[in-house]
C-alpha cells in the first residue's frame, strides 16, 4: 500500500518546497565545513536571503520563529530579529541589511529595523496569500508575490508603485529575482492546472520597472516552458542562471538563447547563486557544486549532511553559505588566495571528491522499468514482484527477475495490492477509475469494482476476502471515505465518511477486525471497525495551532503495535488495543516508506537516500544503507532478509544482517 503525503504530489525540483536530507557522510579529504554560532544544534534552515550589498545574511528556522543576523563576510553572528507571536513564511533584507522584510503567517507583510526592533506593518488587513519577497538591491522598495500577481511596494510608507499582473496567469509566483541595478524584476511561475499546456505551466517573466506606470500587464520579455528553480542573475546583469529537473541552465539576455544546458545526477538541484565576480556559479542539491563561468565546468564539489536548499557566496566571493541540518553552514576558505589572480579553480582542487558511505545498491535487477519508481510490492510468497511506475504496472518473476505480466492503468497514480491468499492476483486501483483484480499469471480479469473517485488507496483484508478502499476530497460531499467490498462478488458492505478531506495508507489489523489510516486534514491515524464502518480511535491527538505532521501509519504483523510517520514527529509506536503512545525514535533521513518485516521485529525505512533498518523493540538502527539515488519504496522479500528498493534509484536488493527469527511452535 503506498504511502501518500498530500493529495498534491510533492516535487522536489521546485525551490518553494524545502527537502530535508540527511546523509551520515564521512568526509574525507574534504575542506572543513563550520556552522554559524549562536545558532540551535536542532535548528533546520527554513529561508535564506541576503542583503542587496552582499553585507549581511538573514536565517529562518522551522523550529523557531526567530531570523539571525550573521556578518556574511566573517560569518560572525549580528544579532537576533524576533517576529512577535507570526512566524516569518519568506524573508528579505534591505539594500544594506538594516531592515527585515518578512510575509507573517497571519496574512501581513512586516518590516522589522534589526537594530531597534521597531515594525511596520505594509500590507494585511485581508491579504492572505502573501508569497514570494525580493527587496530591490539598490532602493526602499519591495517586491511581493500575492498569488498569480505582483506588486511592488515602498519599504517605507507602503505605497504601491507598481502591480504587475499576466492575465493568461492561473497559478502563483514561486519567486521573484531584482535585477542588479534594480531596473528590472525576473518572476519565476508555476502552476500545476491540468487544463493548461505544459508549456503554459511554468514560466520566467522579465519586468521593467524603470517605467513610471503604475500597471503592468506585459512583460519585456517570456520565456516559456521553463522555471520553477531557483533563478540569480549574473552580476552585470545579462544573463541568467536557472535550476530545473536537475540541471543547470544559462539564459543569455542579450541574445536570448540559451548559451549552457549543464545536466548533472542531481535530481535534487534547488538554488543557484553568482559570485560576486560573475567568474563563477554555485548550485545547492545533494552536493554543492561550484561551476566556472568561462567553461562551465565543474570545479569543486562540497558533501553536506542534508540537501542544501540554499547557498550563497560572501562579499569578496571566497565563501559560500548554506543550509544544514544544524543551521547555516559556510566552507573554510573554499577559494584558496591563488584562485584570485586567475589560476583556474579546477587546477588548484580535486573535482571528484570521494564519498564514503555511500555505497551503490546492491544486486541491481538485470530488467529495469523504463521510468523512475514509485512503489513496489512482493506478494506472500515471495514469488513476484509488483512494480509501480507512473501510470504503468509491472510483475516481474521472483526468480528469474523477469518481467512475467504489465498494465497501463488510464487513469493517474495507481495503487496496488496483493491478494494474501492467492499470489498471482493484485488489485490495481486508479485515481478515478475503480479497482481491479487481475491474474497476472494468465492475465484475466478476476473482479472489478465501481468504486468512489478520488482513490488514494487499496488494501486486501489478510484473508483476501475484502478489499478496502480509501477515497479524497472528489466524493459528492467532499468528504474522505472508506469503503470495504466484498473481494468475491463486488458488492460493497461498509462505507464510512470522515471528517477529513481525504483518507490515505490504509492498513489492516492481522486478524482483519481492524482498518487504520491517515486522516489527511487532521494528521491523524484513525481506527474504523472493520464490519461496522464504526470510528473507534484517532491519535495523536489533534491540535490546530500545533499540528502534527503524520501521513503514514502500519501494523505489524503480530497485531500489537501501530506504527505512525511524520515530518516534524518522526516515528511513534502505539499499542493496537489501548491505542497509547508507547515509544517514540527518529532518524536524520526523511522517511519516504516503511514496512514491517514478516516477523515484525524489524522496521525497514526508504529515507530519500538511505536505506535504514531499526530494532523494534529497542529502537536501535541495526544497518543504513547509503544509495546515490532517491528512493521511493521498499519491501520486504517475505522469506529472507533482503529488501526491495527502488525510486530514481535502479530497482535492486539490499542485504540485512539480522538473524532469520525462529518460528514458534503452534500450542
Amino acid at each position: 500500500m503506498k504511502r501518500v503525503r498530500s493529495i498534491i504530489t510533492s516535487v522536489v525540483r521546485y525551490r518553494w518546497l524545502t527537502v530535508l536530507l540527511a546523509l551520515a557522510l564521512v568526509l574525507g579529504g574534504l575542506t572543513s565545513v563550520t556552522a554559524y554560532d549562536q545558532q540551535s544544534n536542532s535548528d533546520s534552515v527554513y529561508k535564506l536571503t541576503v542583503s542587496g550589498d552582499k553585507s549581511v545574511i538573514a536565517v529562518a528556522y522551522y523550529e523557531d520563529s526567530r531570523v539571525d543576523l550573521f556578518d556574511n563576510q566573517t560569518g560572525d553572528y549580528i544579532r537576533s530579529v524576533d517576529p512577535g507571536p507570526s512566524v516569518p513564511a519568506w524573508i528579505a533584507l534591505s539594500p544594506n541589511g538594516d531592515r527585515l522584510a518578512y510575509s507573517a503567517s497571519n496574512g501581513n507583510l512586516v518590516v522589522a529595523n534589526t537594530t531597534s526592533g521597531s515594525r511596520n506593518r505594509l500590507l494585511g488587513e485581508g491579504v492572505i496569500q502573501i508569497g514570494a519577497l525580493a527587496w530591490s538591491p539598490v532602493r526602499d522598495e519591495i517586491a511581493v508575490a500575492i498569488g498569480s500577481g505582483i506588486t511592488v511596494i515602498s519599504s517605507t510608507t507602503g505605497e504601491t508603485i507598481h502591480q504587475i499582473l499576466d492575465p493568461t496567469h492561473r497559478g502563483m509566483i514561486v519567486g521573484l529575482e531584482w535585477s542588479p541595478d534594480g531596473q528590472r524584476l525576473l518572476s519565476n511561475f508555476y502552476t500545476s492546472q491540468l487544463i493548461l499546456s505544459e508549456t503554459d505551466k511554468r514560466q520566467l517573466q522579465i519586468w521593467d520597472l524603470s517605467s513610471e506606470e503604475m500597471f503592468l500587464s506585459t512583460p519585456i520579455l517570456t520565456i516559456v516552458d521553463r522555471g520553477g528553480g531557483g533563478t540569480a542573475w549574473s552580476p552585470d546583469g545579462t544573463q541568467i542562471a536557472l535550476t530545473e529537473d536537475g540541471s543547470l541552465a544559462i539564459f543569455n539576455l542579450v541574445t536570448e538563447t540559451f548559451v549552457a544546458e549543464l545536466p548533472t545526477n542531481d535530481h535534487l538541484l534547488t538554488d543557484v547563486a553568482w559570485s560576486p565576480d560573475g567568474s563563477k556559479l554555485a548550485t545547492g542539491g545533494q552536493v554543492i557544486r561550484i561551476w566556472n563561468s568561462a567553461d562551465w565546468q565543474i570545479a569543486r564539489e562540497i558533501l553536506n549532511d542534508k540537501v542544501a536548499v540554499y547557498v550563497q557566496w560572501s562579499q569578496d566571493g571566497r565563501h559560500v553559505s548554506y543550509d544544514g541540518l544544524d543551521g547555516l553552514h559556510r566552507d573554510e576558505a573554499l577559494v584558496p588566495d591563488s584562485a584570485l589572480t586567475g589560476t583556474p579553480m579546477a587546477n588548484l582542487v580535486d573535482a571528484t571528491p570521494s564519498i564514503e558511505g555511500i555505497q551503490p545498491p546492491l544486486d541491481e535487477m538485470p530488467v529495469q522499468p523504463d521510468s523512475a519508481i514509485e512503489y513496489i510490492s512482493w506478494n506472500h510468497t515471495g514469488t513476484l514482484l509488483a512494480v509501480v511506475t507512473d501510470d504503468l504496472v509491472t510483475v516481474f518473476d521472483g526468480q528469474s527477475q523477469q518481467q512475467v505480466w504489465e498494465y497501463a492503468v488510464d487513469d493517474y497514480r495507481p495503487q496496488i495490492s496483493w491478494n494474501p491468499q492467492v499470489p498471482t492476483q493484485l488489485a490495481v486501483a486508479g485515481y478515478e477509475s475503480g479497482v481491479e483484480v487481475w491474474d497476472v499469471q494468465t492475465g484475466a480479469l478476476v473482479l472489478a469494482l465501481e468504486t468512489a473517485s478520488w482513490l488514494q488507496d487499496v488494501a486486501y483484508s489478510p484473508d483476501g476476502s475484502r478489499i478496502a478502499t480509501a477515497h479524497g476530497l472528489g466524493t459528492p460531499d467532499f468528504a474522505a471515505m472508506v469503503q470495504v467490498w466484498n473481494a468475491l462478488n463486488g458488492q460493497l458492505i461498509t462505507e464510512t465518511r470522515s471528517r477529513s478531506r481525504y483518507i490515505a495508507s490504509l492498513t489492516w489489523s492481522p486478524i482483519g477486525d481492524r482498518i487504520a489510516g491517515i486522516a489527511g486534514d487532521f494528521n491523524q491515524a484513525i481506527v474504523w471497525n472493520a464490519a461496522t464502518g464504526e470510528d473507534i480511535a484517532a491519535f495523536p491527538r489533534y491540535d490546530e495551532d500545533n499540528p502534527e505532521s503524520v501521513w503514514q501509519v502500519r501494523w505489524s504483523p503480530q497485531g500489537n503495535r501501530i506504527v505512525t510517520y511524520g515530518d516534524n514527529v518522526g516515528f511513534s509506536l502505539w499499542d493496537a488495543d489501548t491505542y497509547e503512545l508507547q515509544t517514540t525514535f527518529s532518524l536524520a533521513d526523511s522517511g519516504n516508506d516503511m514496512e514491517f518485516n514478516t516477523a515484525g521485529d524489524l522496521l525497514a525505512v526508504a529515507g530519500i537516500f538511505s536505506v535504514h533498518v531499526i530494532e523494534v523493540a529497542t529502537g536501535t538502527v541495526i544497518t543504513e544503507q547509503m544509495m546515490p539515488e532517491q528512493i521511493e519504496s521498499i519491501a520486504w522479500h517475505p522469506d529472507r532478509n533482503t529488501l526491495s528498493v527502488g525510486g530514481l534509484v535502479p530497482l535492486a536488493e539490499v542485504e540485512v544482517d539480522w538473524p532469520t527469527p525462529t518460528p514458534t511452535p503452534a500450542p
